[in-house]
């Protein structure tokens, strides 16, 4: 509730602008319509001003040559701007992503927002700064998740050539994995700094289902 309180006040505090670049949308630019979890959006033939509302679509979005011009972080996490080197410059951030700076999104002027996670309040707020689409996203489904932005986005084919060469890697790599781990079991954890939470991987979390791909065993749960 408070989230939701917080998001409408940042929006009302914009409001001619928010009006202003709706209008100036609709009036010039051409969008083709998508159709998704929320409703359907009409976001531009080749959008260039992207802003992700969450991290996980980073490492899409930059493989498919798309520089996001602002970017939310988790909440128990980091941002993970820096860790992405010169690829990162320049990329504003918008703080967390359960408050997100409106009026910083607002004076980017972006011609699409994106997110895995976006409430139907949430829809209806973004949707008055940009055209917003909403992607179902299941962990070891990453690739449909690419594939899916990168038809939005007109870039099926180099979405192809990424998953072609990823293919090719992992058929590569089991005649070494067979070689020196045959024996052997990885799990994965992840721990966040400062905060007395962990979690324990399982076979339908992105990082194991790259690992049983390339056939790493992985501890029975």
């Amino acid at each position: 509730m408070l989230i939701t309180l917080i998001l409408v006040k940042g929006c009302y505090s914009n409001t001619h602008q928010i009006k202003g670049l709706t209008k100036a949308r609709l009036s010039t630019s051409e969008c083709k319509l998508i159709k998704h979890p929320l409703g359907a959006s009409c976001i531009p033939l080749q959008p260039q001003r992207i802003i992700p509302l969450d991290q996980t679509m980073m490492p899409a979005l930059l493989a498919l040559d798309l520089k996001p011009i602002a970017a939310t972080q988790p909440k128990m996490a980091g941002s993970i701007i820096p860790k992405l080197g010169r690829k990162g410059e320049g990329i504003v951030s918008l703080g967390k992503d359960s408050q997100p700076n409106i009026g910083k999104m607002v004076q980017l002027k972006p011609d699409l927002i994106l997110g895995f996670v976006i409430s139907d309040k949430e829809y209806k707020l973004f949707s008055q700064i940009a055209p917003t689409i909403r992607f179902n996203y299941i962990q070891t489904a990453w690739k449909d998740a690419l594939l899916r932005i990168a038809k939005i986005t007109d870039k099926s084919g180099q979405a192809q050539k990424i998953l072609e060469q990823y293919q090719q890697r992992i058929q590569e790599l089991p005649a070494v994995v067979n070689n020196q781990l045959a024996k052997t079991t990885v799990s994965i954890s992840r721990f966040y700094a400062g905060k007395q939470v962990s979690e324990l991987r399982t076979k339908y979390s992105f990082p194991d289902s790259l690992l049983t791909e390339v056939g790493i065993r992985l501890p029975e749960i």
